[in-house]
């Protein structure tokens, strides 16, 4: 039996040696078979999004991860917080992983890096500083850059205080 020419309905399998609407479903390999189940299932390919596409997650499209065509994005705009978790340590480093910015070792230090040195490190027993400290304003409620020069006539190994106003070798 011919199918009608517009409108009405027909049951069993559909074959063609042709195409549909221009896409050879045989070379395609389009088939129910071989499709994402709706809920659950395992991709093994990759996904390729153009710039500005977004991969949106959450009700509220809360979390997106996108390129701009010049900037690379993760945003969050939920009501909760945005964690990033591993189970060893975790880097925030160039794309090669040679420049580490910011380390955090677990249960350890978290380290602050410059042109990928230390610099700034927590410790068990508080921070490290590496390299010199550059202040302004004050510290503690006191101008360090007027109150250091009170400093500048004690010598490096002074260890006895003979009054308020001297410290001696």
């Amino acid at each position: 039996n011919a199918m009608p020419k517009s409108g009405g309905a027909f049951t069993g399998a559909v074959t063609t040696n042709s195409t549909i609407d221009g896409r050879d479903v045989a070379a395609d390999g389009v088939l129910a078979t071989n499709a994402l189940p709706k809920a659950g299932g395992t991709m093994t390919g990759n996904v390729s999004h153009g710039d500005n596409v977004k991969a949106k997650f959450g009700a509220g499209d809360d979390l997106q991860i996108y390129h701009d065509g010049s900037d690379s994005w993760i945003t969050d705009s939920g009501t909760g917080n945005l964690w990033i978790g591993a189970e060893n340590n975790l880097y925030l480093a160039d794309v090669a992983g040679n420049d580490v910015y910011i380390q955090c070792v677990k249960d350890g230090a978290v380290s602050l890096r410059y042109d990928n040195a230390a610099k700034l490190a927590t410790t068990s027993a508080g921070v490290s500083v590496t390299g010199s400290i550059t202040v302004s304003g004050t510290v503690d409620g006191r101008d360090v850059a007027t109150d250091g020069t009170k400093l500048d006539g004690i010598a490096a190994s002074a260890t006895n205080v003979t009054n308020n106003n001297q410290i001696t070798n």
